[in-house]
């Protein structure tokens, strides 16, 4: 079940989200207000998103963030353990010998531990790999490619720019708009990477637009 819904908002951002059954392409009017957008890139804006939601981005993600999780949560019980046991040795030492006991370092220690828990854990929830980015870039170039337009799915990357990238500067490894960009550029330099199925259809659609040509021209003879 998929469904495309305009978002009232001040940010440039295009994104699928999870329905209950299925997923829902959002385009926020901030981008759509963009100057330089027109059909076609927005035709790509949809296809890039829809490959998130119809290649379960979405849910690959969720199961990354919870395998996270349960590895922060073991790694978290084992050093907050070793640190009760630490703390408990030297209150044993400090009864025995009669001294002070400080247990303040072990405590904030305890809470630095859950806090990196809790940042590694959130830090891993709705957002896409770099090789989600880009297979869903490449899934969008590739369909307007067999359009005829596969250069403006570029231009709109270029339109989403620096305020694109501002929205996931807190994910280092979340590909900035030049690096997909490059890597359009480099499919285009090597089309003998491509898919032989879109060479094929682009050849067929070519064929028949200079048929066409030709037979408006000699109507327009006779």
């Amino acid at each position: 079940d998929c469904s495309l819904h305009i978002v009232y908002d001040e940010q440039v951002n295009a994104f699928c989200a999870l329905k209950e059954k299925g997923f829902a392409i959002c385009l926020t009017t901030a981008l759509l207000d963009q100057k330089g957008v027109n059909y076609n890139i927005i035709m790509g804006y949809i296809a890039h998103e829809f490959a998130h939601g119809a290649l379960l981005h979405h849910i690959r993600g969720l199961y990354a963030e919870a395998k996270e999780r349960r590895k922060n949560e073991l790694l978290g019980g084992i050093a907050i353990g070793l640190n009760a046991v630490a703390a408990g040795a030297n209150a044993y030492t400090a009864g025995m010998t009669g001294t002070s006991y400080d247990n303040t370092p072990y405590m904030d220690a305890i809470e630095n531990i859950g806090n990196e828990i809790k940042i590694s854990t959130l830090k891993y929830s709705f957002r896409y790999s770099r090789e989600q980015e880009i297979e869903a870039d490449l899934f969008a170039y590739r369909f307007l490619e067999n359009l005829g337009c596969a250069e403006e799915f570029i231009n709109g990357l270029r339109i989403l720019g620096t305020q694109y990238d501002a929205l996931y500067s807190e994910y280092s490894d979340h590909p900035t708009i030049s690096q997909r960009i490059n890597f359009l550029k480099f499919v285009q330099a090597h089309p003998e990477l491509g898919n032989k199925q879109n060479a094929k259809l682009k050849k067929k659609r070519l064929k028949k637009q200079k048929t066409q040509k030709q037979e408006e021209k000699d109507d327009i003879y006779n």
